[in-house]
């Protein structure tokens, strides 16, 4: 069975082969590999993630009444 090693954000393991986001620019990612592993890494500091119902309302989804409260409470 062959084995290997994923590495995926910035970690101290990654870090031991070599691999850290030093030099990335913004929204710039860098994959490495070397024997038996393979790393995925990006600076993502700025990063804000979507609400679920953000993506809906965008694809044209009718926003539920449970949404709607949601939302004027957090207005508030």
């Amino acid at each position: 069975m062959f084995r290997f090693r994923l590495y995926v954000g910035e970690s101290p393991h990654a870090a031991k082969v070599g691999v850290t986001t030093d030099r990335l620019e913004h929204g710039s990612y860098r994959i490495a590999s070397g024997e038996k592993w393979l790393a995925l890494i990006g600076d993502d500091s700025d990063f804000t993630p979507k609400e679920s119902w953000e993506e809906d309302v965008g694809a044209g989804k009718p926003m539920s009444d449970e949404v709607r409260l949601k939302i004027d409470v957090t207005r508030l």
